[in-house]
């Protein structure tokens, strides 16, 4: 018996050690970059042959200080009704703005 109720104590800490170093249990600075993310933000409507790059790129009139994933990821969640692949013409989206 003492084995058995050891072993479910080795496995339940190896379970929280696992969740807290993978997930953690206060992710402050994911939760800061969701809402600096949704703070600014600029409405543009789309024109044809426009992608999430492009118009990325016109706001900011120079390269954005920012990756292509990133980019995408805050596309989607400005936009989460809306598939980031598939922007349509005469839409207006909401894009992501960066200071740096």
């Amino acid at each position: 018996m003492k084995r058995l109720f050891s072993a479910l104590l080795v496995i339940f800490f190896s379970f929280v050690i696992y969740y807290d170093l993978k997930n953690g249990t206060l992710p402050v600075s994911s939760i800061q970059n969701e809402q600096h993310a949704e703070e600014q933000f600029m409405e543009v409507k789309v024109k044809e042959g426009d992608t999430v790059l492009s118009i990325v790129e016109k706001i900011h009139n120079k390269p954005v200080p920012a990756s292509i994933e990133e980019i995408i990821k805050d596309f989607g969640e400005l936009n989460s009704n809306e598939d980031v692949y598939s922007i349509q013409a005469g839409k207006t989206y909401k894009f992501p703005l960066y200071n740096n």
